[in-house]
């Protein structure tokens, strides 16, 4: 299986240098909501997808997704996920 690698740090440091995180936060007046709520966030999703997303992964590309009966069947696996 490839190694999956969330790249939190890379959108911690897009959120900081680019977005400017902490001015976007000061405009939209969300109350508890701040770059460490963010960053905690981040890193529930990169563990999430990390281990359950990434390891179904591949096995989703070689099977696919079908539409029968007019419902979408996923391949294996997702439906845990």
């Amino acid at each position: 299986m490839t190694r999956f690698d969330a790249a939190v740090d890379d959108c911690q440091w897009l959120l900081t240098h680019v977005i400017d995180c902490d001015a976007v936060l000061a405009k939209c007046g969300v109350d508890g909501l701040d770059r460490e709520s963010i960053a905690q966030m981040l890193g529930a999703a990169g563990d999430f997808i990390g281990s359950a997303i990434a390891p179904i992964s591949e096995q989703s590309d070689r099977i696919g997704a079908t539409l029968q009966g007019g419902r979408v069947i996923t391949a294996p696996a997702w439906k845990e996920a």
